[in-house]
């Protein structure tokens, strides 16, 4: 139905106009409602003319009983329970989303808040167990990377020690008391095997006369060296350049003599006269390395040597200063 006063259309049964507030008057069938400002005239209703009925006009006679009342030009107030209950609702709404912000704002706060304690300022909020915990577990970590440290430092010096050993022992000279295999017994002397032989050449012993021979070339007309007494306290033969005496020992009236063969110069002068029956350059160059206890290669000696023996260097000379200091030396009397 429609308002009398603004025209807005409002449900049926509706006592106030929902735009205005007017209270809403039944239109007569077929009738348009007025506009607002050409709003109905209420008028009392004419009464038949009836002479025993009193004038309406007359100020001295009172309304008539069924005259109708003036319409009112205000709505009335609405019941206060339903102004109470509109009023609830929209209060709880807005309580609700009150609280609904709060919330929100302090668990951002309370976040901030923590990442700031936690983060910005890098506490360690671990509780104290779980601190001391970690603290316990890094100390027993620390020691025992002390403890493998040490191991470690303690196993090399024990193998540096050992090697120290086990070079010293070889370097040792060996006693009296040492097999035959690093000691010799000739019938006047006696003498102990340099360290530099030992497992590289073999022993003959016949009297006084004692031969060396190389392992890998056991040939006795090219020995290592030989041994040899003669009578007299010092050499009277005493050998060339490619074959002599290169140390003796005195033993009372007579003495021992090492004779020794200068590999490197017996092949040089053979290779100039076209010998052909020279030793190997493998041989020669074992014995040659025996001989010098390593110090001497044999082909650059050899290199060195003219076609008489002759050397600028005299490198060939190398093994009788070896010879003289490992062998000749270590020779004692019976």
């Amino acid at each position: 139905m429609k308002c009398a006063f603004c025209h807005t259309e409002n449900a049926d049964g509706t006592r106030f106009c929902f735009s205005c507030g007017k209270p809403m008057v039944p239109l007569p069938s077929g009738a348009s409602p007025a506009s607002s400002a050409n709003q109905p005239s209420i008028q009392p209703v004419s009464q038949p003319s009836n002479p025993s009925t009193p004038n309406p006009a007359s100020p001295d006679v009172p309304p008539m009983p069924n005259a109708q009342p003036p319409m009112p030009t205000t709505p009335p107030p609405l019941p206060a329970s339903a102004t109470g209950k509109a009023a609830g609702a929209a209060m709880s709404k807005k309580a609700i989303a009150a609280i609904v912000a709060a919330v929100l704002v302090g668990a951002t706060g309370a976040g901030v808040v923590i990442s700031f304690a936690a983060g910005a300022w890098g506490r360690n909020d671990k509780p104290a167990a779980a601190q001391t915990a970690d603290d316990k577990a890094s100390k027993k970590t620390a020691k025992t990377d002390a403890d493998k440290s040490d191991a470690s430092k303690k196993k090399q010096n024990d193998e540096s020690t050992e090697k120290q050993n086990t070079e010293s022992k070889k370097n040792e000279r060996p006693t009296l008391r040492d097999t035959a295999k690093y000691h010799v017994s000739a019938q006047s002397y006696e003498f102990d095997l340099p360290a530099y032989w030992r497992d590289r050449v073999t022993v003959q012993v016949d009297g006084d006369d004692v031969t060396i021979l190389s392992k890998s070339y056991p040939d006795t007309d090219n020995p290592v060296c030989s041994i040899r007494v003669e009578e007299g306290s010092q050499p009277r033969d005493v050998g060339d350049v490619s074959f002599s005496v290169v140390g003796y020992v005195t033993l009372g009236d007579s003495h021992a003599e090492v004779w020794a063969h200068r590999y490197p110069v017996i092949s040089a002068m053979g290779r100039a006269s076209g010998e052909s029956d020279l030793k190997s350059d493998a041989e020669c160059t074992e014995l040659t390395d025996l001989q010098s206890g390593g110090t001497l290669d044999f082909a650059t000696s050899r290199s060195t040597i003219n076609d008489d023996g002759s050397s600028s260097d005299n490198s060939a000379f190398t093994i009788d200063n070896w010879l003289k200091d490992n062998l000749v030396s270590a020779i004692r009397a019976k």
